[in-house]
Protein backbone atom coordinates (compact mmCIF):
# COMPACT_ATOMS: atom_id res chain seq x y z
CA UNK A 1 0.00 0.00 0.00
CA UNK A 2 0.81 3.56 -0.75
CA UNK A 3 -0.22 6.59 2.20
CA UNK A 4 0.69 10.10 2.05
CA UNK A 5 1.54 9.80 5.66
CA UNK A 6 3.01 7.79 8.23
CA UNK A 7 0.00 8.14 10.33
CA UNK A 8 -2.14 6.82 6.90
CA UNK A 9 0.83 4.07 6.60
CA UNK A 10 -0.49 3.22 10.60
CA UNK A 11 -3.64 3.13 10.36
CA UNK A 12 -4.22 0.72 6.90
CA UNK A 13 -1.57 -1.91 8.02
CA UNK A 14 -3.21 -1.65 11.57
CA UNK A 15 -6.69 -2.67 8.89
CA UNK A 16 -4.58 -5.15 6.76
CA UNK A 17 -3.48 -7.50 10.14
CA UNK A 18 -7.68 -6.68 11.06
CA UNK A 19 -8.77 -8.18 7.98
CA UNK A 20 -6.08 -11.15 7.76
CA UNK A 21 -6.55 -11.92 11.21
CA UNK A 22 -10.50 -12.37 10.54
CA UNK A 23 -9.43 -15.03 7.53
CA UNK A 24 -7.35 -16.61 9.86
CA UNK A 25 -3.93 -15.82 8.83
CA UNK A 26 -1.28 -13.27 9.47
CA UNK A 27 1.70 -11.23 8.28
CA UNK A 28 5.40 -11.59 9.48
CA UNK A 29 6.43 -9.27 11.95
CA UNK A 30 10.02 -9.59 10.94
CA UNK A 31 9.15 -8.28 7.09
CA UNK A 32 6.07 -6.67 7.38
CA UNK A 33 6.76 -2.85 7.86
CA UNK A 34 6.37 0.79 6.90
CA UNK A 35 9.29 2.49 4.32
CA UNK A 36 9.71 5.40 3.22
CA UNK A 37 9.76 5.88 -0.79
CA UNK A 38 10.68 9.03 -1.57
CA UNK A 39 13.96 10.06 -2.86
CA UNK A 40 16.92 9.62 -0.63
CA UNK A 41 14.13 6.88 1.41
CA UNK A 42 15.39 3.22 2.27
CA UNK A 43 13.35 1.75 0.01
CA UNK A 44 12.57 -2.20 0.22
CA UNK A 45 13.45 -5.58 -1.19
CA UNK A 46 10.46 -7.49 -3.42
CA UNK A 47 10.75 -10.51 -5.26
CA UNK A 48 14.57 -9.69 -6.15
CA UNK A 49 14.37 -6.14 -6.92
CA UNK A 50 15.40 -3.16 -4.53
CA UNK A 51 12.09 -0.82 -4.80
CA UNK A 52 12.50 3.09 -3.93
CA UNK A 53 11.68 6.52 -5.55
CA UNK A 54 14.01 7.84 -8.19
CA UNK A 55 13.97 11.59 -9.83
CA UNK A 56 14.17 11.82 -13.33
CA UNK A 57 14.27 14.82 -15.15
CA UNK A 58 15.35 16.32 -18.51
CA UNK A 59 16.03 13.88 -21.30
CA UNK A 60 16.10 10.67 -19.52
CA UNK A 61 12.01 11.69 -18.87
CA UNK A 62 11.40 12.41 -21.99
CA UNK A 63 13.47 8.86 -23.43
CA UNK A 64 11.37 7.13 -20.89
CA UNK A 65 8.18 8.52 -21.52
CA UNK A 66 8.71 7.59 -25.41
CA UNK A 67 9.02 3.78 -24.28
CA UNK A 68 6.28 3.83 -22.23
Amino acid sequence: MMCRSREQAEAALARLRSVLAELGVESKEATTRIVHLEVGGSGFDFLGFHQRSVWVTGRRDSTLRHKV
